[in-house]
């Protein structure tokens, strides 16, 4: 098994709340983030991927570990991965994209770095703006234990639900549907990207490269093929870092946490 981090996103939102902020905070927060991609922002000091990485090192059996960003950020992420040690094995893809209006997507950027890395082989599939409250060995055990694709999944707010990709399951943990951000949830599962996904369904993925935008739902789009079969993993908790109020808001639940 390999792990994917997709990485490849502008940030926009991000940037977008910076004026929101009391002045007496915004301008240390648009230094930690202007300028910079997602996954290298940090917390408590740490680059956000690093967190991942270490979850993944410590925890699975993944020796392989590829990270796709855009041509805007491929250098930084070059240079933060020469300074990085990790008995991972880490690569930096380069999805080409300059701008948020040309980004690949998830199903882009999925695609574009299988092949880039002639990748063939079941893949944990992590976003990289995510934290997570969860033993990553423990969902490549249930993985392992169904045999087919997983997602992981947890008990999110109703009033942010608009905001998730929100799952509806049989009695048995199988996945019957998939919302993206639906105006009215009829479940309060989220399900945010920490996906093991087989080879076979990887291979697959061509099947949808002539109708699939950026905005697509990956686990939308294999719920609606009906060819596949795919089991929920259920964790605790998530931290997103999509805007600049998740931001402070995780800073300061790791800040207490390392205080406590």
């Amino acid at each position: 098994m390999k792990a994917l981090i997709l990485g490849a996103g502008y940030g926009t939102r991000l940037m977008k709340g910076l004026e929101e902020l009391p002045s007496d905070v915004r301008e240390r927060y648009t230094l930690l983030i202007k300028d910079k991609p997602k996954i290298l922002i940090p917390i408590l000091g740490k680059p956000l991927v690093e967190y991942l990485l270490e979850k993944i090192a410590q925890e699975t059996s993944v020796h392989e570990v590829y990270i796709v960003t855009n041509n805007r950020f491929y250098s930084q992420c070059l240079n933060w991965k020469r300074d990085f040690s990790t008995s991972l094995s880490v690569h930096i893809i380069n999805d080409g994209t300059e701008t948020n209006e040309t980004r690949l997507g998830v199903l882009g950027d999925l695609e574009f770095a299988l092949g880039q890395a002639q990748i063939d082989d079941d893949l944990m599939l992590l976003a990289g703006d995510t934290l997570f409250e969860m033993d990553f060995g423990e969902l490549e055990k249930y993985f392992q234990k169904r045999g087919t694709d997983v997602i992981s999944v947890y008990t999110e707010d109703w009033s942010v639900l608009s905001r998730r990709g929100v799952v509806v399951t049989d009695e048995q943990g199988r996945v019957t549907e998939f919302l993206e951000k639906p105006q009215h949830p009829p479940t309060n599962l989220a399900a945010p990207i920490a996906y093991i996904l087989t080879k076979e369904t990887l291979r697959r993925l061509p099947e949808f490269h002539h109708d699939y935008n950026r905005e697509d739902n990956l686990i939308e789009r294999l719920v609606r093929s009906g060819r596949h079969t795919i089991f929920t993993f259920s964790f605790p908790k998530r931290y997103d870092i999509g805007n600049i109020q998740d931001y402070v808001a995780v800073e300061a639940e790791f800040s207490r946490r390392e205080q406590s």
